[in-house]
């Protein structure tokens, strides 16, 4: 049984499986902060006992894999993280079958670790895997669908496959759009995804139009999103909207300059009032263009917003 800080909870493997489970997974944690060597030492022991006690197919490290892999996550031990994803890969194919939901679930962690690590490719077969195991587990209208859907769609973009990103973050639009309403905050991310990779192929239009389907839903504050996450997302709309705006009229309005006529507040008001604040922006830019430097200040407190410094965002 040892005199290690551990050796309880080993030991109460044999008396109670469930509950010594329950402390190991979370002391490894608590001692990976405190001293790595032991909370390593912990997950080895932990894990070779629950295998001699269930056999070496059994789900049950399955917690005890994830509480390292999170502890390496956490840290942005890549590599580390990317063993216990393996990790969690093997335990969930051998305890639970290789098209159950749990073994899709560390498909999309793995995932998630390539690509982390600049392994778009390799992430993006992850992730079709989680998919297909979650539409053949429980069908395709479902979050988990949704959920391994966006993660795709954001490695294919990652991997240069622009078109098979946007293909896939429109039918996860449709997903979510179905399981979670219109202004749901997964389908808010996912209508993001479509402006993002519209705009990659060269859809502009369309990009536009899918940044006006985020502001309506961004304009629905119940729809569960952190009030930090929301500004972020604005800004980069305001971004978004400028420049491809711009790229459309083919106009260049020296945005970067000060627009002292109107204070940031009173034009984000009225930007965000807008059934299309993309119309919006198209109107002013035509007038700015045109000689009025009221719109034309307009879209400079716009574009200064938008372009804040991340802290300040």
């Amino acid at each position: 049984s040892g005199t290690g800080p551990d050796s309880c909870l080993v030991a109460a493997v044999e008396v109670s499986p469930g509950l010594a489970l329950a402390c190991a997974s979370e002391a490894i944690p608590l001692l990976f902060r405190r001293n790595r060597r032991e909370a390593l030492a912990l997950h080895g022991a932990a894990v070779a006992h629950l295998t001699r006690r269930f056999g070496p197919g059994s789900p049950a490290v399955l917690p005890l894999h994830r509480a390292l892999f999170a502890c390496y996550w956490e840290t942005g031990e890549l590599a580390s993280s990317l063993v216990c994803a393996g990790w969690l890969v093997h335990a969930a194919q051998a305890g639970c079958g290789r098209l159950h939901p749990v073994t899709a679930r560390q498909h999309q962690v793995m995932g998630a670790v390539l690509q982390r690590l600049g392994e778009a490719t390799a992430a993006t077969v992850q992730l079709e895997q989680a998919r297909v195991i979650n539409e053949s587990a429980a069908g395709h209208w479902t979050p988990e669908v949704a959920s391994a859907l966006l993660d795709l769609a954001v490695a294919q973009e990652a991997a240069g496959q622009s078109e098979q990103a946007l293909e896939c973050a429109q039918e996860c639009y449709a997903v979510c759009y179905h399981e979670f309403g219109e202004h749901g905050v997964e389908t808010l991310r996912a209508g993001r995804q479509v402006a993002v990779s519209a705009e990659r192929c060269g859809r502009f239009e369309d990009a536009l139009a899918a940044w006006d389907t985020v502001h309506q839903a961004l304009a629905i504050q119940t729809n569960g999103m952190e009030v930090a996450q929301s500004s972020v997302l604005r800004a980069e709309l305001c971004r978004r909207m400028l420049s491809l705006v711009c790229f459309l009229n083919a106009s260049d309005l020296r945005l970067q300059e000060d627009g002292l006529a109107y204070t940031s507040e009173e034009v984000l008001v009225e930007f965000h009032s807008q059934q299309s604040p993309a119309q919006w922006v198209r109107d002013r830019a035509a007038a700015a263009a045109a000689g009025d430097n009221g719109s034309l200040a307009q879209l400079r407190v716009l574009h200064a917003w938008g372009n804040r410094p991340l802290g300040q965002v």
